[in-house]
């Protein structure tokens, strides 16, 4: 019989650590903050906190999990479990190695350092308050996230929607600028060469998230400057019913099974967007299979889905 599970639990919980509950696994969650004194101090009070809790297994959620708690968890004996998106800070845990390493995607664990078990941790994705269903007729409204930076593929795109959506068509596109521009310069920059080409009234740029839109937008488009780490903003637009065109890079393309649950691009290739974009506007039946597809794909990326495969990953590191 398999023992009843104690998981010790540090950084942000979410709604994880409550599928895990659901599912009959006892989380101990620990306080991120540091007790006084100095470092050794702080390793000793929290070694005790961790052995006090008597867990089969801590689990380090997020760097500044790992880099508070690693030391301390490896020296209360316990199997340590971390789950990563960014390495930890090269000297404060020289030596130290979990039992287990997780990220959420390959691509995010190619990044990190190596670990004697190492494994994808599919994300969560937020059940949507409502789900699009694709429109008969042309595209209507896009949904794009590029980066802000001049290098990136924002110019490209602006392009590619102007060779794909030229007049006299009306479709939209609310554009989601990430990264950095705390002056507006690059937002400004970009509305100036959208209003160039002939296609500023049809753009709106932002820099919040998409979500409040989804149940709106017709296609979803993501071209992130480097190589995502983590699919959840594709997935996000899967689980809205919305039919989705990423980058043919990265965590997006672990995700995305092209012409099946979407399409992908090469983010700085105009050309090929521009062909990509076409295909969604002309082609409603491929619009219509690519979201429902795309919405199937997205049921993998559950709470429950996630617990089951951490809680494999418990039982294996025992």
């Amino acid at each position: 019989m398999t023992p009843p599970l104690r998981v010790v639990w540090a950084g942000p919980p979410g709604r994880l650590v409550e599928a895990l509950r659901r599912a009959g696994t006892e989380v101990v969650l620990v306080e991120e903050s540091l007790p006084g004194g100095g470092r050794t101090s702080r390793v000793w009070a929290r070694r005790a906190a961790v052995r006090q809790a008597r867990p089969t297994t801590v689990h380090l959620e997020g760097t500044p999990a790992v880099e508070g708690w690693g030391l301390a968890a490896r020296l209360a004996g316990a199997p340590v479990v971390w789950h990563l998106a960014d390495p930890p800070h090269a000297g404060t845990l020289r030596g130290v190695r979990p039992a287990a390493l997780l990220a959420d995607s390959q691509t995010a664990l190619r990044r990190l350092p190596p670990a004697p078990r190492s494994r994808v941790l599919p994300v969560v994705v937020d059940e949507p308050a409502e789900v699009s269903f694709p429109s008969f007729g042309p595209v209507r409204t896009l949904g794009v996230v590029c980066p802000v930076q001049a290098s990136g593929g924002n110019h490209v795109f602006l392009r590619a929607f102007r060779s794909a959506f030229g007049p006299p068509s009306r479709t939209r596109a609310i554009v989601r600028l990430s990264g950095d521009d705390p002056l507006g310069q690059e937002e400004r920059r970009l509305w100036s060469t959208a209003c160039a080409l002939g296609i500023g009234s049809r753009l709106q740029f932002t820099t919040a998230p998409l979500d409040p839109y989804l149940p709106r937008l017709d296609a979803f488009v993501h071209l992130p400057l480097d190589p995502p780490t983590d699919p959840l903003e594709v997935l996000t637009a899967m689980a809205s019913g919305v039919p989705v065109l990423a980058a043919r890079a990265g965590a997006d393309a672990e995700v995305v099974e092209p012409g099946v649950t979407g399409l992908l691009v090469d983010a700085d290739d105009a050309a090929d967007l521009t062909l990509q974009l076409m295909r969604l506007d002309l082609d409603l039946p491929l619009r219509s299979r690519l979201a429902a597809a795309g919405l199937h794909r997205a049921q993998d990326f559950t709470p429950e889905h996630a617990a089951q495969a951490l809680l494999a990953v418990y039982q294996e590191v025992l």
